[in-house]
């Protein structure tokens, strides 16, 4: 006993006072509660060393590891024990029969029942480290003892974890066979354990593996509250995270409490109506004695319903086969049946099936030896339960059977062997291997028996030999090893954790399957991965059906499951393609959410998944074609400029733990970033390259337009391969202005692009075209379609503006759209009234405009350019993908989901109602078309990066351009400039330069008119095109606009005289720029209001002044000619009646005369040669007595088309801004004059219901002295009946209207009695007038159709509609007839357009036909012929 307490005390000779303490107060505590448990019994086998065992030979009684009693027996536990004998028996010689493994030395053991108490085996752990066993616990081992070899044990794993942490600060060695908890690998807390089991870290991951084998995604967890239990499923949920599979709920099973039946209810209630086919997959991580409540409590379940088979269980090696016992013994088979086990992988032993059932079979027949009790004195409990036998006749009798009666067959039938049997012979084997070196080293080869140095070696240094052991079974003596360990080769080592290391071609696992009432072996986990034919897995359905297979039941989320969708949110999801160099793309493949950190909903408009996939493929051709060592680095910035900043701040902050490489655990540099292609929206762009610029990284967007992003002082480092909207809102303009349109609504979104693009439109708009409303919409997706509604509500009720110009994203459109179907279809103002101009993020997709064609038909749309075609290559590259591609993104699913609109196995955001992937299913070159340009700038834009980024590195980096030196970052001006110089090119294409001197995108854009081909089909028609300075050619393809009902008709949008806003635009044109238009406009007033005061009074006399002498003047003749005019008139008129019907005599009121007010604003006279202005304006430099006639024709507010030309015509107001009609029913006044040859004439007309039936024609000639400063003016009036050989009906108006010819002047030179002059706006050709020279009187108009090739005039057929559309050029050849040649069929209808014409002898002669605009004419500096009275030269345009 001396000896032994010597040698034990040996091993805390090393413990720090503070440590002593430590231990002290535990065992302390250990003592205290060790007192309420009963005496139990030891296990001791006397030899010269020998090593302690802590055994579960009974279970914790109800309340587990913190029980204070033990309960039931425990057959694993008795097993465990034989083995440690029955290897003993072969280690020390058969019983005296052989030699000993180690020459002299015979092994002994200590045996300690621990019940699994935590208690219990911190007590025995710190009595077998004092030798100390006289404390009433345990009974003391007679003789001495040389050496203590260390502790086997505890197998559970709480227990073994506080032993563990008693050893520490000691030198005694500690082999753990069973207990699997992963944290008794760490060498810093438990340096004294080693196991011969792997750790649960490597069985979590296979529970993963064999869920995925089965395609679970949707499962549940539940765990003992011990450390085995918490710590295995924490280690199991991290790896499901991983690999997709979401646990849906996790519960904790009490060990100190039966809470079984309660769980099992909640699971039933609360998550399998969740479930798929309400079948869900359960995984068990804990000890064996509460699963076997669990499975008590489902068993308990089935009188309750049918629905026990439901749940399908799947339960970690702490169950694994034992339970077998338990099932069979509570007739729990059938409820069973179907479960799945891991457990540690076995060899079967054949030799110790043997050497047990015969010492079973000699204690059943009462035959044992006194030894076979002392060394287990639990033998015979052991054979009574085992055979459910009683042990002597006259005991009492439990089982009805004398254990005698048994024959040997049977009791070999009732062996089955433990899960940790093959361990624990590992831990004898590896004490008996170490002491054996340890015994050669200090004793020396031959000795026999125990030596001095080797009986003083020390805990310590036997502990580096247990660590270092390493041996093959086959390298050791037959005599003293089983026979199947040298059979099948097994080896024995460590790793530096102290883990067992399993060989490759050995099992690590067993996978077990009930079936028939046992266990089966279905498969195994070998070389860390799992070997499982499904085929062999049989699970059952609710009605007892087996199930194989395909056919074995599922585990997936009904529908959407938001707890699982959380779970893989992680804080910032990634992809990553190694490389030396990386480029980082910023993609955005969801929607902004309100609180702008998460993620929203999946965006599958344009600019979206396929973008990224662009990205990716750019990066491959770059590796290929470029430079081999670019990487990649993707992230989703979810359309928010917040989470942009998080992610790009915390990965230069080095902030991000998450951005590790999940096969190394190495985070990714930040250092090997070259550059950044991104964002899609500008308001995410700006706020990276306001991060970037400090950085020096250059940026390339491959969509952002906004006009913010052209500033290079601010952004120096920024590029774009897209134009910026300064170029498209010019081209809007221009667009505008080219229909003859000059009054619109612009609605733009909040962001970034939507607003600089309204205020770029409005810089290019003003004194050109009024806006009547310009509003703002929220650009999340998430905002509701209420505000839309409220301002399409807005505009629609301004008519006359019926262009509606819209700045926002693509998924606003659909908004847009919607909101105008459902105010058309409550009020009727929309179709055929409004037309949209979309900016480029519309494009062309047609997606955007299904079940909306009826409101979008005759809008125009932009799209960005895309001059080098890459898309044959990525589209070959994309239809490669499938959702089991090794190289896809974390967002591939999602894309997959949505483009088919499927739900793939084993996802969490199953859209209710639609079907399953078809696993066959793969992406064709028409899935993957796509018009959206974002597709193509993304391949631009990461390929001149990589260009850009290889040409610098060849500048900066020369002696190492395969990797970013330090002069790139130090020289980010340099670096810029190679991206600038970039040139892109493909087999077969021209090359291509992306950026302009500024960085910008060096193209334009296309722009498309929505044409209606069928009812219900619309297309796209490219009309124009757009270069990359904004100029904007027509393509001879013409607009067509709709009325509601989908007939082509003329469309307008011109702001009328009595609108209020108008009057705004003369305001906004003199604007200075740098402050806001409220601003402007404010500072505008109050600088006029105290200019305007002094001016204001000189102004006033002199109009008084004027007022008074034109009064006087004109009340001298006024009279005489009204009476004669009136004469006329009321003759013609006499039969008619009035303009209301009525027999009385029709009177034409002369309106008064009215004071010419002044301009509100001077106009700019960079302006006037191809603006407007108010005729009063005007007319002030004319003689006075004509201003005063003009006033009295035209008393409504007039406009001269090109005031500063000599010969103009003044139209009425109603006659609109670019239309310039002639005299119509709804413009009844017009009078065209022309001071340069001193005459003019005015129309007056009236109508009827049958349209205009009368004109009153007043005709102006003036007789000027031209050296009298005074100038004396004669009018007459006529008012001949219209007659109907001048009649046509045009597409302007719907009715036959008629109008009345003007006087025609014969030129004494011409050869022929025909005539020409400009009527109406249009060229006519007067037939046969017969007058002489200059004589007024009437003819037909011949339309300019009638002539042809033949040099001859004929046809004197009215104009119609039919003759329009239709062009000439006309030329000279020598005779006064003109020569007419038909001009391109791509020239507009309804007007006729002529460079520079000479118009003189009745003609007009041009060599040079010019693209029209198509609904105006001006006449550009023309000059008076005062002898000839003809105009002689102008252009017509």
């Amino acid at each position: 006993m001396m000896c032994r307490r010597l040698c034990m005390r040996m091993a805390i000779t090393n413990v720090s006072n503070t440590r002593l303490f430590l231990l002290l107060l535990q065992l302390a505590h250990s003592v205290v509660m060790a007192t309420a448990l009963c005496t139990q019994r030891t296990a001791n086998r006397t030899g010269l060393v020998t090593f302690s065992a802590l055994l579960d030979i009974h279970l914790p009684e109800g309340a587990g590891e913190r029980s204070l009693r033990c309960g039931s027996f425990s057959l694993s536990g008795v097993q465990e024990l034989e083995a440690i004998h029955y290897a003993l028996d072969k280690l020390n010689g058969n019983g005296q029969i052989g030699p000993e493994f180690i020459p002299g030395i015979k092994i002994g053991v200590e045996a300690v029942d621990t019940c699994g108490l935590t208690e219990l085996a911190t007590k025995g752990a710190a009595n077998i480290l004092q030798g100390d066993y006289s404390g009433g616990l345990y009974c003391p081992v007679e003789g001495d003892i040389e050496m203590s070899l260390g502790i086997l044990g505890p197998p559970t794993s709480g227990p073994a974890v506080y032993v563990a942490g008693i050893l520490n600060g000691t030198n005694a060695t500690q082999i753990g066979y069973s207990s699997t908890i992963a944290k008794l690998s760490d060498k810093k807390l438990y340096p004294n354990f080693v196991r011969t089991v792997s750790s649960d870290k490597a069985q979590s991951r296979h529970l993963v593996e064999l869920v995925r084998r089965l395609e679970w995604s949707y499962i549940i967890l539940v765990n003992t509250d011990d450390p085995y239990g918490r710590d295995g499923t924490e280690e199991f949920k991290q790896l499901a995270k991983k690999f997709g599979i979401c646990v849906k709920a996790q519960y904790e099973l009490p060990i100190a409490s039966n809470k079984a039946a309660e769980i099992i209810d909640k699971i039933y209630i609360n998550e399998l109506p969740y479930a798929r086919n309400n079948t869900m997959g359960a995984v068990y991580f804990g000890q064996l004695s509460k699963a076997k409540d669990l499975l008590l409590a489902i068993s308990l379940k089935a009188p309750r319903g049918s629905d026990i088979k439901r749940l399908h269980w799947i339960m970690s090696d702490g169950v694994g086969t034992e339970i077998a016992e338990y099932i069979s013994s509570r007739g729990l088979q059938d409820t069973t049946k179907g479960l799945l086990t891991l457990s540690i992988a076995q060899q079967h032993l054949s030799d110790f099936k043997k050497y047990l059932t015969e010492k079973v079979n000699r204690v059943a027949r009462g035959t044992a030896t006194a030894l076979d009790y002392a060394i287990n004195p639990w033998i015979g409990d052991y054979v009574s339960e085992k055979l459910k036998c009683d042990l002597s006749k006259s005991s009492v009798r439990n089982h009805g059977v004398y254990c005698d009666t048994i024959n040997m067959q049977n009791i070999a039938d009732a062996y089955s062997q433990g899960d940790y049997l093959t361990n624990i012979l590992d831990a004898v084997y590896i004490f008996a291997v170490a002491l054996k070196r340890a015994h050669r080293d200090k004793c020396g080869t031959g000795t026999t028996g125990m030596c001095t140095p080797l009986q003083n070696i020390g805990q310590q240094n036997f502990l580096e030999y247990v660590k270092n052991t390493s041996f093959s079974y086959t390298d050791l003596d037959s005599t003293f090893v089983p026979r199947e360990f040298q059979l099948f080769r097994r080896h024995i080592s460590f790793d530096r954790n102290g883990d067992l290391v399993v060989e490759s071609s050995n099992a690590s696992y067993f996978i077990n399957n009930y079936q028939n009432g046992k266990f089966v072996h279905v498969g195994e986990v070998r070389d860390n991965a799992v070997h499982l034919d499904l085929n062999d897995v049989v699970m059952y359905d609710d009605h007892n059906s087996e199930l194989r297979g395909a056919t074995l039941p599922p585990s997936a989320c009904k529908g959407t499951c938001p707890s699982c969708i959380d779970q893989f949110k992680p804080e910032t999801e990634f992809a990553y393609i190694p490389g030396d160099i990386i480029i980082t793309g910023m993609f955005s493949v969801h929607w902004d959410t309100r609180d702008h950190y998460q993620c929203g909903s999946y965006r599958n408009y344009t600019a979206g998944y396929l973008s990224l996939e662009a990205f990716l493929f750019a990066i491959e051709y770059a590796r290929e074609h470029i430079h081999p060592s670019i990487g990649a680095l993707l992230f989703d910035d979810c359309y928010s400029q917040v989470r942009s900043n998080y992610i790009i701040t915390n990965f230069y902050n080095s902030r991000t733990d998450v951005l590790k490489v999940q096969s190394d655990g190495q985070r990714i540099p930040s250092d090997k970033v070259a550059a950044i292609v991104g964002s899609l929206a500008s308001t995410v762009t700006l706020s990276i390259a306001d991060i970037l610029r400090p950085l020096g990284l250059p940026q390339i967007s491959y969509g952002s337009t906004s006009t913010y992003l052209d500033s290079k002082q601010r952004y120096p480092y920024f590029l774009r391969t897209v134009p910026s909207d300064d170029i498209q809102t010019k081209a809007m303009v221009e667009l505008i202005k080219h229909l003859g349109y000059n009054y619109v609504s612009t609605i733009n979104t909040d962001g970034d692009y939507g607003r600089t693009g309204v205020e770029a439109f409005k810089k290019y708009a003003h004194q050109k075209i009024c806006i009547a409303h310009s509003l703002e919409v929220s650009s999340s997706a998430a905002s509701t379609s209420n505000v839309m509604y409220q301002v399409v509500d807005t505009i629609t009720k301004t008519a006359q503006a019926g262009i509606i110009v819209f700045f926002g994203d693509d998924h606003k459109v659909k908004q847009l759209l919607e909101a105008m179907k459902f105010i058309d279809t409550n009020t009727r103002r929309v179709k055929g009234k409004f037309i949209i101009i979309g900016s480029e993020a519309w494009g062309d997709d047609p997606g955007v405009i299904r079940g909306y064609e009826d409101i979008v038909r005759g809008s125009f749309t932009f799209k960005i350019d895309t001059p080098l075609n890459l898309r044959s290559d990525f589209e070959a590259y994309v239809t490669k993908k499938t959702p089991n591609s090794s190289n896809n993104t974390p967002w591939f699913r999602e894309f997959w989901q949505d483009h088919f609109k499927c739900n793939l196995p084993n996802g969490f955001d199953n859209k209710v109602g639609l079907p399953f992937c078809d696993t066959s299913k793969v992406l064709r070159k028409a899935d993957v078309i796509t018009r959206d340009p974002w597709v193509d700038h993304a391949i631009y834009s990461t390929l001149a990066a990589a260009t850009g980024v290889k040409a610098a590195l060849q500048e900066l980096c020369p002696s190492q351009p395969n990797n970013i030196c330090s002069a790139y970052f130090q020289n980010p001006d340099k670096v810029v400039v190679n991206f600038k110089q970039v040139e892109l090119s493909s087999p077969g294409q021209a090359k291509y330069k992306p950026f302009n001197v500024e960085g910008n995108g060096d193209i334009g854009y296309k722009i498309f008119n929505l044409q209606q081909k069928t009812p219900g089909e619309i297309e796209y028609s490219q009309v124009f095109s757009v270069s990359g300075t904004g100029m904007l050619t027509p393509l001879g393809n013409d607009p067509i606009f709709y009325d509601d009902i989908g007939r082509e008709q003329k469309f307008t949008s011109v702001c009328p005289p009595n609108q209020t806003e108008c009057s705004k635009c003369n305001i906004y044109a003199v604007m200075a720029t740098g402050g806001t238009p409220m601003q402007e406009e404010r500072t505008t007033r109050i600088m006029l209001y105290y200019v305007s005061i002094p001016m204001c009074s000189v102004l006033f006399i002199i109009v008084v002044v004027y007022i008074v002498y034109t009064a006087c003047k004109r009340r001298k003749g006024k009279k005489s000619v009204d009476e004669k005019a009136n004469g006329h008139l009321n003759t013609a008129f006499a039969a008619s009646g009035n303009i209301d019907g009525s027999a009385d005599t029709v009177r034409w009121p002369e309106p008064p005369i009215r004071p010419l007010p002044d301009p509100p604003i001077p106009v700019d006279q960079s302006e006037q040669s191809s603006g407007y202005m108010y005729a009063d304006d005007r007319l002030k430099a004319l003689p006075e007595a004509l201003r005063l006639v003009m006033l009295q024709q035209n008393s409504a507010l007039r406009r001269i088309h090109k005031p500063d030309a000599e010969l103009g015509s003044v139209f009425d107001v109603e006659s609109s801004f670019s239309t310039y009609a002639p005299v119509s029913c709804s413009s009844k006044r017009d009078t065209s004059f022309d001071p340069g040859s001193g005459s003019g004439s005015s129309h007056t007309c009236i109508c009827d219901s049958a349209g205009l039936t009368a004109c009153r024609q007043s005709s102006l000639n003036s007789h000027s002295d031209r050296d009298s400063p005074h100038t004396s003016w004669n009018f007459h009036s006529s008012s001949p009946r219209c007659g109907s050989g001048i009649s046509y009906q045009t597409s302007e108006c719907p009715s036959h209207t008629r109008y009345c010819h003007r006087h025609a002047h014969r030129d004494s030179s011409a050869t022929s009695p025909t005539y020409s002059q400009v009527v109406n706006g249009m060229l006519r050709e007067m037939k046969s007038p017969a007058i002489s020279p200059g004589e007024h009187s009437s003819g037909s108009i011949a339309d300019v159709s009638s002539f042809n090739n033949s040099n001859s005039l004929h046809n004197d057929s009215p104009l119609s509609a039919k003759s329009f559309g239709k062009d000439v050029s006309w030329s000279q050849k020598g005779s006064s007839c003109p020569v007419l040649t038909p001009s391109p069929s791509d020239v507009p209808r309804n007007y006729l357009h002529f460079k520079n014409p000479h118009y003189t002898n009745g003609h007009i002669t041009d060599n040079r036909p010019v693209v029209p605009s198509p609904t105006k004419m001006q006449i550009e500096n023309p000059s008076s012929n005062s002898e000839s009275g003809e105009t002689i030269s102008g252009t017509f345009i």
